[in-house]
């Protein structure tokens, strides 16, 4: 509505759109929408999200980006429950109700999820509103227990929570930051017990200073004659202790404490029960690498003379990366296209095969007994230049 009271649509085509708050600056504007009446899939993507817009100075949007999708961005998907009220705190946090799990959802400016706040006597939460002394009670309302639409009484229930609300913060004339914080929320300790308000119930309207200051009080001098009746204040019972880390601090008809020590967030696992944990931080940007220039190929180192191998050793064969020469004395030969071995050449093997045959050489002449030989005879070399001779005889046999 434009200040002359004109009406002006801002956004059309949508699915049930239902909370919508502010955030601290005046400048971003957060809108569920809800595809389905139930949405049936939980899982559903397009189910249950929570849009943001940017908020111009003339009063008009544009921006429309989303925020936080209730499919994808929890530990499971809630895409079935429905969100209802929202508010956001002085850091910029934003505090979503969600009608039908009794808790309240709190999320960071960048759009992660920080905390749940498990309710003790709401299941089908609706609204919530900041208040208190300090701006840090954050008061819900709702069906009590889980009776269902139309019917059973309505409560209220108040959690104590880390930073006060936008609203409040203006009303008790506090300044309000502009640039949203990223510390996680977490359930504060409650200064005094819960208590519950039927929906019948008229309230009585109460004026509270919102900066107040200590009270005093004075001392009005009395005869000493009169006997005075004295008056004591009752008793305010002792706030349970927090809950420590991997404590319950929530679920259905849980009577324990529900608030976590200082760095934790009481989250929940399921309707019944809720967890302290340690608080999630955003993670920082990573930085986009620079693109490098392409880099030249490594040439491909070549084997030295000193890299030969000896004997048996593999010296080639398909795919083969190794060296491909031999020792001296050896040969490289191929066993198949995929093997190559080091081995002695024939000459070699030939001259050692001489070796082997004739033995006690002399330049004189020698007689040696030849094994294979038809007549089983003997051989009579005489001097060095019967060698070959003999030899070739011998091979003729």
């Amino acid at each position: 509505m434009q200040a002359g009271g004109e009406l002006v649509q801002l956004e059309a085509g949508m699915g049930r759109t239902n909370g919508i708050a502010l955030g601290p600056d005046d400048k971003t504007l957060y809108l569920t929408e809800a595809r389905g009446s139930p949405v049936g899939d939980s899982s559903d993507d397009e189910g249950q999200r929570i849009w943001k817009y940017t908020v111009d100075a003339d009063g008009s949007i544009s921006g429309k980006a989303p925020f936080f999708n209730f499919a994808t961005d929890m530990a499971s998907p809630e895409a079935e429950i429905d969100s209802d009220g929202m508010r956001t705190d002085v850091d910029g946090n934003l505090y979503v109700t969600r009608n039908g799990l009794g808790k309240i959802v709190v999320i960071s400016p960048a759009g992660n999820m920080l905390s749940e706040l498990p309710l003790q006597t709401i299941t089908y939460v609706t609204n919530l509103a900041f208040g208190g002394a300090d701006g840090k009670s954050l008061y819900v309302v709702g069906r009590c227990g889980s009776a269902g639409w139309g019917t059973g009484s309505g409560c209220v229930e108040m959690v104590r929570v880390l930073q006060p609300g936008r609203e409040w913060a203006w009303l008790a004339g506090q300044s309000v930051s502009t640039t949203p914080a990223t510390v996680s929320p977490s359930v504060a300790p409650t200064d005094a017990p819960t208590s519950s308000v039927p929906a019948s119930t008229t309230a009585k309207k109460v004026e509270t200073t919102m900066a107040p200051s200590p009270r005093t009080t004075q001392v009005v001098p009395q005869p000493t004659n009169t006997p005075q009746d004295t008056v004591t204040d009752a008793p305010t019972p002792s706030p349970k202790p927090c809950a420590s880390e991997w404590q319950q601090c929530g679920g259905k008809g849980w009577k324990g404490a529900a608030c976590c020590t200082e760095g934790l967030v009481c989250v929940a696992s399921s309707a019944w029960y809720s967890q302290c944990k340690k608080m999630q931080q955003a993670p920082s940007p990573v930085p986009p690498t620079p693109p490098q220039p392409p880099q030249p190929p490594s040439p491909v180192p070549q084997p030295s003379s000193s890299e030969c191998f000896g004997e048996w050793k593999q010296c080639g064969g398909q795919d083969w990366q190794g060296a491909t020469c031999c020792d001296e004395g050896l040969t490289c030969e191929a066993w198949s296209k995929w093997y190559s071995q080091c081995k002695k050449s024939a000459s070699l093997l030939q001259g050692q095969k001489q070796q082997r045959r004739i033995r006690g050489h002399t330049p004189d002449g020698f007689l040696q007994p030849q094994r294979h030989v038809r007549d089983n005879g003997k051989v009579l070399l005489q001097g060095s230049s019967m060698l070959q001779t003999a030899e070739a005889k011998y091979e003729e046999l």
